[in-house]
C-alpha cells in the first residue's frame, strides 16, 4: 500500500495538483494540516482534498 503525506499546503492550488499529479499510483493520502491560510485559494484545496477517496 502506498499512502502519500502532505502538508503545509496554506491554499496554494497550483502546487497542490503538481503533487497529487505525482501521486496517481498513491493507494491513500494523509494531510498532517496547514491546508488553509495564505494563499488564494484555500476553499479550493479543501473541496480538492476532500474529493480525494
Amino acid at each position: 500500500m502506498k499512502v502519500a503525506v502532505f502538508s503545509d499546503v496554506h491554499g496554494n492550488l497550483p502546487a497542490l495538483e503538481i503533487m497529487l499529479r505525482h501521486c496517481q499510483d498513491v493507494d491513500a493520502f494523509l494531510c498532517l494540516g496547514d491546508l488553509v491560510n495564505y494563499g488564494p485559494w484555500s476553499e479550493e484545496c479543501v473541496q480538492r482534498v476532500a474529493a480525494l477517496d
